[in-house]
């Protein structure tokens, strides 16, 4: 920091890292005494591919090399991030101002890291790889970030499902230690409703993930074959044995930080079919690794109409009530086939998540057990001591709400 209430500090950051900078309680890098600093000032990440900042509306804008960016809103009395600005990329040298506050950023080599992708995952992914101990493994989903093959397990036959995200080739000795030691504690993990994890490694710079194979598909493809939506009656069932999971999962310590229907795997569609929680701890380990992200660009069809405020404000700092925001935006999407936040053609999804209106589930279902929808309102408030600190919080009220 070269000028501001910090001067003469310094912040390193050795891994991939996403806070804002302001004047609130709940911003990573925090200063309350300058009153020309917004309540959320800024938001910075820090990724393999660079840096990243965006004005989150302050009143007296973030100042890069000089030039200002960022508007408050209309009519915006407080300081503070009522019209988000898109990014800008920084670079080595370049000067940031807010408030009082001046720093300048630094980049090892004097420029940003570069991420090589390996051969194989992503679009135009092969239709099959090998793996040694598994049988020939076939394409089944693919991504932006991996893709999903099915396989069999030499050594007894077990149908598998395996996940190859790609690592980069600056994947260094202590990211893969790192990986390996997350992984072991994850396979320490046992539940009904979770999807097991049985095996990782890497093939050069490839992370793989094998997991059980969950024949019945995701629930956002389920959805798709049902109108996009489900019942209560459907849904409920689904709803507890998710919950169940994500409780057993924050009592032993952990949280999932990436809920959706897409990380809700169903075994073989039938009467009585079970859900289970896919990914667990993926987006924990890759931040340990450096690898992964919150994503903000402006598409509302990944993770941002499940992700709670904080996420975005500090997800370093996300908390098990984070995991109940997103379950809750999961369900109530399950059951409308809409979304908790409306995101409106053209408007930015990153604002929206930090300061949109939620929805309450009645409007969208009309007519749901006004105990149910209660459970869900309350899942979802964006304030996070509004909700309930946890699953097995949630799980209770809403075991009491259905009489159960």
């Amino acid at each position: 920091m070269e000028e501001g209430p910090l001067r003469g500090k310094s912040f390193v950051f050795l891994k991939h890292e996403s806070f804002v900078f302001g004047r609130g309680r709940d911003c990573r890098v925090r200063l309350p005494e300058d009153k020309s600093i917004s309540r959320r000032h800024f938001q910075m990440e820090i990724e393999p591919s660079g840096i990243k900042i965006r004005d989150l509306g302050s009143m007296n804008g973030t100042w890069i090399n000089g030039v200002r960016h960022g508007e408050p809103g209309p009519e915006t009395k407080d300081p503070g991030y009522e019209r988000v600005s898109p990014a800008v990329r920084l670079a080595h040298g370049d000067t940031v101002k807010a408030g009082a506050t001046v720093f300048r950023v630094s980049i090892e080599n004097g420029g940003a890291p570069s991420v090589k992708n390996a051969a194989g995952p992503g679009p135009g992914a092969p239709a099959a790889i090998k793996i040694s101990g598994y049988g020939s493994a076939r394409l089944i989903a693919e991504g932006g970030s991996g893709a999903v093959y099915s396989a069999i397990r030499e050594s007894d036959g077990l149908a598998v499902a395996i996940k190859v995200l790609t690592a980069g080739a600056d994947a260094a000795e202590r990211t893969k230690k790192l990986h390996r030691r997350e992984i072991e504690c994850l396979k320490k993990l046992s539940h009904p409703n979770l999807v097991s994890l049985l095996d990782s490694g890497f093939i050069g710079d490839t992370i793989y993930c094998v997991t059980d194979y969950c024949e019945g598909g995701s629930m956002s493809d389920f959805l798709k074959t049902r109108g996009g939506k489900l019942s209560l009656s459907r849904a409920v069932p689904l709803f507890l044995q998710s919950l169940k999971a994500l409780a057993y999962i924050h009592v032993m310590g952990f949280v999932h930080r990436d809920l959706k229907p897409s990380n809700l795997l169903l075994g073989r569609p039938g009467t009585e079919t079970t859900v289970k929680i896919s990914d667990l701890g993926l987006a924990k380990n890759y931040e340990l690794a450096g690898l992964s992200g919150i994503t903000v660009g402006r598409s509302v069809q990944g993770t941002f109409p499940y992700m709670p405020p904080e996420q975005i404000v500090d997800f370093r700092c996300f908390r098990p009530s984070g995991d109940v925001w997103s379950m809750g935006a999961a369900f109530y999407n399950i059951l409308t086939g809409r979304f908790p936040h409306d995101f409106p053609p053209g408007a930015d999804p990153f604002n929206i998540v930090l300061n949109g209106p939620v929805v309450p589930l009645a409007e969208r279902l009309p007519g749901i057990p006004a105990r149910l929808a209660a459970v869900l309102d309350k899942a979802l408030a964006p304030d996070a001591a509004r909700r309930h600190a946890n699953a097995g919080e949630m799980l209770k009220e809403f075991r009491s709400a259905l009489g159960v």
